[in-house]
């Protein structure tokens, strides 16, 4: 396995040329590159093989705050701007079993891995980014962010991590979705 990851790693580092390191983290390997954000933190990506396929992510990292976005995410003008973002880079999406959002692309080919990390990281770079630009008065963005995060840690507390799904779209028809702010369910599932 750990062939595999270092030929991932070299051949990322001769493609891109501006990565600052990396971490061996387990059948994963963590790649530092030099793409900033406004949060004065550099973007970081998770690459592996597996299933013939290589992968590349963004850890878990985006949705677990790493990056220590300001802005409350639930803004209709936000989420527009990270759809955009999605379409654009391509990126798919992912949910683990403890709830955790993850944000990937993958490819059979080792000599693409270069370009799914600049996808990548660019992409977890613009979302953050377009997260901390103010698009409403400050005050009314912090009583919603603190209402928020109140409520949804109280329904993760009750329910459970992987029983609730928040800001969720659900499909009506194949034209149609719901956006409901917390939905609970039974049994747990992965996107």
């Amino acid at each position: 396995m750990s062939l595999y990851l270092n030929a991932i790693f070299d051949i990322v580092k001769t493609d891109f040329c501006s990565l600052i390191d990396f971490k061996l983290r387990g059948d994963t390997i963590e790649i530092n590159t030099a793409i900033p954000t406004l949060t004065n933190s550099y973007v970081s990506v998770f690459a592996s093989f597996k299933d013939g396929m290589y992968i590349v992510s963004d850890g878990g990292w985006f949705d677990r705050n790493m990056y220590e976005s300001n802005v409350v995410a639930e803004l209709e003008v936000h989420k527009r701007i990270v759809e955009q973002f999605k379409n654009h880079f391509q990126i798919k999406e992912t949910k683990s079993q403890d709830g955790t959002k993850y944000y990937y692309k993958t490819t059979e080919n080792l000599t693409l891995v270069s370009a799914l990390v600049y996808d990548v990281g660019h992409y977890i770079a613009c979302v953050v980014n377009s997260q901390n630009i103010v698009y409403r008065e400050n005050e009314d963005l912090e009583e919603k962010k603190y209402f928020h995060n109140n409520i949804n840690g109280v329904l993760r507390d009750r329910f459970g991590q992987t029983k609730v799904e928040l800001n969720t779209l659900v499909n009506v028809d194949n034209i149609h979705k719901i956006k409901f702010n917390a939905i609970v369910r039974p049994n747990a599932r992965n996107n």
